[in-house]
């Protein structure tokens, strides 16, 4: 199980990561957290068919620095929903980061390639799977 962690937070960044990835010849589970409401806001529709490649897909809450405010209409449910329709429907909604971790543990299997991207804090659930996984297999 190889876990990695990318900086990628705009769709033409995703897309071409995934695509790296793929090239592995490994099954792919890519993990996004958005950043910002505004950023979201103005690349929603990018987003949702930035994960075409990926064979599985989970998206977190949005990220988002202190003072900015949220925009009505732009959460984590809408963009899952509009990527089911625009580029894949193996993808879910986890919200936090620890639930993102339990989830990775409980489902990752020998072969897998986990991507965490964005700009956040997602890089925490990539580290927490990666020491979870080398415990286990110690």
């Amino acid at each position: 199980i190889l876990v990695i962690d990318d900086y990628a937070h705009h769709p033409t960044e995703i897309e071409a990561t995934i695509a790296a990835a793929k090239s592995t010849g490994k099954r792919i589970i890519a993990v996004f957290q958005p950043q910002r409401y505004t950023r979201t806001y103005f690349l929603l529709e990018q987003f949702s068919r930035a994960f075409n490649e990926a064979d599985e897909v989970i998206i977190t809450n949005i990220y988002s620095p202190a003072g900015e405010k949220q925009i009505e209409g732009v959460t984590s449910e809408r963009l899952v929903e509009l990527i089911r329709v625009n580029s894949n429907p193996n993808v879910s909604w986890i919200q936090t980061i620890e639930e993102v971790q339990l989830h990775l543990a409980s489902r990752v299997k020998s072969g897998d390639l986990v991507i965490t991207m964005g700009a956040g804090d997602v890089w925490k659930a990539a580290d927490g799977l990666a020491k979870q996984l080398k415990q286990r297999y110690q």
